[in-house]
């Protein structure tokens, strides 16, 4: 048999050698996302059906400097197990996944990319107050990537606070410090100095 498209965006191929047709062993996955740039916390949920007796499920990675396929993470290897198989810590890698029930009839699927965000970037310009006393200070904010939709928290002088994600004024001088939250909770933050434009 050739490849088949699976419904998932990967790829099936199976070796019916020595195995039942009516009854192939079928491998299936979900797949979560990294969460954070920069985190190796991506994951495959791998199951199987059909067959016969239990499964042995195998993940590779594949090297593109070698050229080869190796072993990332896999289950007993004296031991089948039935169930879910989870490997863990997976980074944005190419990856297939085997499954092998007690008869040795296999079925693999290649995955499609596991996702790393783009890191969360916090772009500012500052306005600085007009004299030393003044409050007409501000700051300018555009957040972008990692996982939208932000948090915005602003801490500053004279326990001043925000929720603003674009722009913040009526400052006075002093230190302003801007924590961004996207929705997979990853974190970044700035540090923005107001000053004056006119000494004492």
């Amino acid at each position: 048999f050739g490849p088949i498209a699976d419904n998932a965006g990967g790829i099936s191929e199976s070796n019916f050698l020595a195995c039942n047709p009516a009854n192939p062993v079928t491998l299936s996955y979900s797949i979560d996302h990294i969460s954070c740039f920069g985190y190796n916390d991506g994951s495959v949920t791998a199951s199987a059906t059909g067959g016969t007796g239990t499964y042995y499920y195998t993940i590779q990675k594949y090297n593109v400097a070698f050229n080869f396929w190796s072993i990332f993470a896999q289950s007993s290897p004296t031991t089948f197990i039935s169930g879910i198989f989870i490997p863990p810590n997976l980074g944005p890698d190419s990856l297939r996944i085997t499954v092998i029930d007690s008869l040795g009839c296999a079925d693999t699927v290649y995955l499609p990319p596991i996702i790393e965000p783009s890191p969360i970037t916090i772009n500012y310009s500052i306005t600085n107050t007009t004299t030393p006393f003044s409050n007409d200070g501000s700051v300018s904010v555009n957040v972008s990537g990692g996982t939208p939709a932000y948090t915005c928290t602003w801490i500053g002088s004279n326990n001043y606070t925000s929720n603003s994600c674009i722009f913040i004024n009526n400052l006075d001088t002093g230190t302003y410090t801007l924590h961004v939250t996207d929705d997979n909770g990853c974190l970044d933050s700035i540090i923005c100095l107001i000053e004056s434009n006119q000494s004492c």
